[in-house]
């Protein structure tokens, strides 16, 4: 009969080596091993009927039963560790002598009109090192550092700018089966503008023996850049927000953990949100209860939009909802009215005289999401024009004290052409 003592020990040794194999993949895992080699007796149950026989005590071969298991453990840890090691070599040698266009959204300095794309340049030599070259705009900086493979399933980069005590960390997950893929997308972390920033990151593939250039672009600077890069890729980056998070230099405490945000308000200039052309929104209420104001301001809205549409061809799109469109004589549904709103340019609001309608509605959709907003309205018409006259710096009201419309027509077509040419659109 063994000792209590005996008992313990063995148990204790049992347990270990059964938590090794919950460490290395599990039983199943252990099991898939086994079988092959004909290892019999050491499932998952069979331990812990092992672990009862053990404390019966009576039993001669427990020892050596305990020993095998700890001997097969071992075994089982050290191919899969020799495995593991292959698939990581694997791995690494895929992403060696690779070079990767790196997207992400580019942070503006507030002095600065428009929101834009960064392409930094990132590249993996043969023995693994990765430099990032990153755009000329004095601020960021170049990296120069190593990757290491996680689990066979995401890609870590650490870099640095020694000189400027910069770095760079970056994780995108990785199927180890297709390498190097097409695309890779994560996050990234950096202090390089001497605050802490975080955002998505996008790798794109590129020839390895290609000559690359790091850029800043969007629609109007570097358009050719900006109409190269594929629109999926673009919409995936285009919404500030979504994709850029600024920590300030700072210590805080919970009494002003507030003012970390603070001046940071919806502004046009925080996002891009063209995923092809500028996109102008035309809102006007209907005056549907009168009928002759409500065909006559469609049939001249209409008019100015398709001559607008006609001068400009492709490379703009005008959408409206307030007003119905005479040829199909319907109505848009309203979610597909807030989604063009979202992805709108300009915002052009269009109020003749006092009313209640969608159009109000619309509007403050269009300063929720921070579009340049552009209102021509007759005089008092718009309820609380204070707040729309000092309320933002995206909101233009021009206000007309006329009596009848036809100033205010004129001026539609003016407003949207000097809008289009503020960004640098030009009719064919």
């Amino acid at each position: 009969m063994l000792s209590q003592f005996e008992k313990d020990t063995l148990k204790k040794r049992l347990e270990q080596a059964r938590s090794l194999v919950h460490q290395h993949g599990g039983f199943p895992e252990f099991d898939k091993w086994r079988r092959p080699r004909k290892y019999r007796g050491f499932s998952n149950p069979s331990i812990s009927v092992l672990l009862d026989r053990i404390e019966a005590g009576s039993d001669s071969d427990l020892e050596e039963k305990v020993t095998r298991f700890e001997t097969i453990v071992q075994e089982f840890i050290t191919t899969r560790h020799d495995s593991k090691n292959v698939v990581q070599d694997s791995v690494r040698q895929k992403l060696c002598n690779t070079q990767w266009y790196l997207y992400f959204f580019y942070p503006i300095p507030r002095h600065e009109q428009d929101a834009a794309f960064g392409r930094a340049v990132l590249k993996i030599d043969s023995n693994g090192l990765v430099a990032v070259r990153n755009i000329e705009d004095g601020i960021s900086p170049n990296y120069q550092g190593s990757f290491r493979i996680i689990k066979n399933e995401m890609l870590v980069i650490d870099a640095e700018n020694e000189v400027r005590g910069k770095h760079l960390h970056m994780k995108a997950y990785i199927n180890p089966d297709y390498l190097p893929s097409e695309v890779l997308l994560g996050g990234f972390l950096s202090n390089g503008r001497d605050y802490l920033f975080a955002g998505t990151v996008l790798l794109e593939k590129q020839d390895p023996a290609a000559h690359l250039q790091a850029a800043i672009f969007n629609y109007h600077t570097e358009p050719d850049i900006f109409h190269h890069t594929h629109t999926h890729i673009r919409n995936l980056l285009k919404v500030r927000s979504l994709n850029y998070l600024r920590i300030p230099p700072a210590v805080f405490l919970k009494s002003n953990l507030g003012d970390v945000r603070k001046g940071e308000s919806p502004h046009p200039n925080t996002r891009f949100v063209e995923p092809d052309k500028p996109v102008i929104f035309v809102s006007a209420p209907t005056y549907s209860v009168q009928d002759d104001t409500y065909k006559n301001v469609n049939l001249k809205l209409e008019k100015i939009i398709r001559d607008i549409e006609a001068r400009y061809q492709d490379k703009i799109e005008v959408r409206f909802f307030a007003f119905r469109d005479l040829q199909r004589q319907t109505r848009l549904e309203y979610n597909k009215v807030l989604n063009d709103i979202r992805g709108a340019s300009l915002f052009l609001l269009v109020f003749l005289e006092k009313a209640s309608s969608n159009a109000l509605i619309e509007l403050g959709m269009a300063y929720a999401y921070a579009k340049h907003i552009k209102i021509l309205a007759r005089k008092d018409a718009l309820p609380n024009n204070g707040f729309l006259r000092h309320g933002s710096n995206h909101i233009e009201l021009k206000e007309y004290d006329i009596e009848t419309n036809d100033d205010i027509f004129k001026n539609i077509n003016t407003e949207i052409v000097r809008f289009l040419d503020s960004i640098h659109v030009k009719e064919d």
